[in-house]
């Protein structure tokens, strides 16, 4: 898909409703970065599925800023197209592999297989490799702008009233990018936001999935993650073989992540399964609908 005038639209937007909260903009050099493309594969067409997280943390004193700061003079363009770019390597060459994407949970593993869930149900494809069901869906952020306070990375979904023209330009942003591209399904983290998504994509009859963060997964899941928790007993339901030997073989894959990769959710795999396999019992459910799907209880007695 040709992303050049979406690109062109974000290199050139106007970012003077931010100027009173700058001071709290981490991604910044000289001036804010410019918003960020979503990262497109290489075989999605619209009516395929696309992942919304929630931010990057972007600590603004390290290499890793720096690096952002040299192309804002050098290729300003690179870094509306940053998604695509192994920012972590010095000279921001291409990505290899969806584990390089700057998207944590993306480049775990987690949100490529929850996609590759949305593959199987409602286009029938039975996906077994990460990296193909990377080539077939869209991926970002829905808040361009990351934000810190000091050492904190601000949560944009629990911000005061001062930054509601903050909220607006990212809705704006992500309005833009959803009409160009056209999901059928978007699977996003939960957020105020996900009522603008669901809005936006009512219009050619999307659907929206609500997720928990993955690193939900890494604080323990509140219990409900465990083989006796809620999701577990939920999970010994699922009678689709299918399913259940695709999401093994995607688990096999994130335990094998990269030696410079984020190793937690690798040690973590039998939450994983739970809770891949909870949200393919929960949209199997709710298949027929056209509006955001239920929200999964998280509490142990759910």
């Amino acid at each position: 898909m040709n992303l050049a005038p979406l690109e062109q639209t974000f290199l050139s937007y106007d970012l003077s409703p931010l100027t009173a909260i700058a001071n709290t903009i981490a991604t910044r050099g000289a001036a804010i970065f410019p918003p960020y493309v979503p990262r497109v594969g290489v075989k999605y067409e619209a009516g395929g599925v696309a992942i919304y997280g929630t931010a990057q943390n972007f600590p603004p004193n390290s290499p890793f800023a720096d690096r952002h700061r040299r192309y804002e003079q050098e290729d300003p363009l690179r870094l509306v197209r940053r998604l695509f770019y192994c920012t972590d390597a010095p000279d921001w060459r291409l990505c290899r592999s969806c584990r390089e994407v700057d998207i944590a949970p993306y480049a775990a593993g987690v949100l490529p297989a929850l996609a590759g869930l949305a593959l199987y149900l409602w286009a029938g494809e039975p996906i077994a490799d990460l990296e193909s069901i990377d080539r077939r869906v869209v991926a970002t952020n829905y808040y361009k702008f990351s934000l810190r306070d000091g050492r904190r990375d601000l949560n944009p979904n629990t911000l005061p009233a001062e930054y509601e023209r903050y909220r607006a330009l990212n809705d704006r942003l992500c309005e833009l990018e959803l009409e160009y591209l056209r999901p059928a399904i978007v699977i996003a983290q939960r957020g105020w936001h996900v009522g603008m998504i669901q809005r936006v994509v009512s219009r050619w009859s999307g659907k929206v999935l609500e997720i928990n963060d993955p690193a939900w997964i890494l604080r323990g899941g509140g219990g409900c993650l465990k083989e006796t928790g809620s999701w577990g007993e939920h999970v010994r339901r699922v009678s689709d073989e299918a399913a259940r030997a695709l999401v093994s073989r995607w688990v096999s894959q994130i335990e094998q992540a990269p030696s410079n990769g984020d190793r937690r959710y690798a040690k973590k795999k039998a939450a994983v399964e739970i809770y891949l396999l909870r949200y393919f019992k929960a949209w199997r459910e709710n298949g027929g609908s056209a509006v955001i799907s239920p929200r999964i209880p998280l509490s142990q007695s759910a």
